[in-house]
């Protein structure tokens, strides 16, 4: 076989990017894409814009990949909070104590960055936001609504250390469902039964001291179901005091 006759070898398809000079002579690298497909059956072609065309590149393979692996998920021209708005509306066929501990557990996300749009956000917003809920999150009750039923009948519950019975409870809140608030308030750990019917605030776990048995070093009672709400991992619905 001779030198002529030897298989070239294939070179890179020409990426379709374009390069555009706008009157003011900046200088810009833009392609379009099909991402998906429209609700009317259309295709969904989408134009990207980049100041550089090795960010263009770097981007066209990136995006055409995931696009092919069925990964890509398109930025949205929406605020934060339309998008929670979005998603609270979407949560059908949910108790109506579930819906509102979804809108306390969003109320974070919503007061540091509701006003930013979806294609905005960066991975330091989202790393700001989990260190917010590891520190200040943890001790902060701001995002719970004092007028909501969940904390008027905590209050009530607080206001009667010994005990205050669910018809009780009732009566003082004729109109609202509060077996359903009260078997939210149980599954938060914010409340505990402490007989048939009758309802107690949750206690953080006490220190106790043995009794004279050659040993003065206290040691802390095991945690009970009472008392793991209070330094409950969970971020956002538990929270641990200020120490």
């Amino acid at each position: 076989m001779t030198e002529d006759t030897k298989a070239k070898p294939k070179s890179r398809r020409a990426e379709p990017i374009d390069k555009r000079t706008a009157k003011n002579g900046k200088v810009t690298w833009t392609f379009q894409l099909d991402v998906g497909t429209k609700p009317d059956g259309t295709r969904d072609r989408e134009r990207f814009t980049f100041d550089s065309q090795t960010q263009a590149r770097r981007e066209y393979r990136r995006i055409s990949s995931e696009v092919a692996a069925g990964t890509y998920a398109k930025l949205l021209d929406i605020t934060v909070n339309e998008a929670c708005d979005q998603w609270l509306t979407g949560r059908r066929g949910i108790r109506r104590i579930t819906l509102e501990g979804y809108r306390n557990d969003l109320k974070p996300v919503r007061r540091r960055m509701g006003g930013k749009k979806l294609a905005q956000l960066t991975k330091a917003d989202g790393d700001a936001l989990v260190d917010f809920m590891l520190s200040e999150g943890r001790r902060s009750h701001r995002h719970f609504r004092p007028d909501s039923l969940m904390s008027q009948v905590t209050d009530f519950i607080g206001r009667h250390p010994e005990g205050i019975t669910a018809d009780q409870i009732k009566a003082r809140f004729p109109d609202k469902d509060v077996h359903t608030c009260l078997s939210g308030l149980i599954r938060d750990g914010r409340v505990v039964r402490l007989r048939r019917a009758t309802y107690v605030l949750a206690q953080p776990a006490e220190t106790t001291t043995p009794a004279a048995s050659g040993s003065s070093r206290s040691r802390s009672a095991p945690p009970s179901p009472r008392s793991e709400w209070w330094c409950s991992p969970t971020p956002i619905r538990g929270h641990c005091p200020a120490t």
